[in-house]
């Protein structure tokens, strides 16, 4: 029997590794920088601010992973509405929370369409 050359298995397992790694060294990034600036404000003599620099370092990674998975979920909810062809897909409508603040207080379209979409 001839064997497929793709092994998918494999190929799932390199992804992950890549993930891993990348996003491993992305949050200690992060954290390191953290703890420079923290160690730099506590040698300048100011100890509230180091440990401000140092939360902030901690909670860096977790903010930008935040901040990543709500931009796809726009994309996902822009792409559904490119492929039904519809002006606004049923039982998908954003829910307020998830608005920017503009298009709450009603200065952008809080609907997406076609037109606004970048190519």
């Amino acid at each position: 029997m001839i064997e497929h050359p793709i092994n998918k298995e494999k190929d799932m397992y390199l992804i992950g590794l890549y993930l891993a790694v990348v996003g491993g060294a992305t949050a200690a990034a992060k954290v390191g920088r953290g703890l420079v600036r923290s160690g730099s404000k506590l040698a300048a003599g100011e100890p509230r601010a180091a440990l401000v620099e140092l939360v902030a370092g901690i909670a860096s990674p977790i903010a930008a992973a935040y901040k990543e998975a709500t931009a796809l979920g726009d994309d996902v909810f822009k792409a559904v509405g490119l492929l039904t062809d519809d002006e606004q897909v049923e039982g998908t409508e954003a829910p307020a929370a998830a608005l920017p603040k503009a298009a709450k207080r009603g200065r952008l379209n809080a609907t997406p369409s076609l037109d606004t979409l970048p190519t």
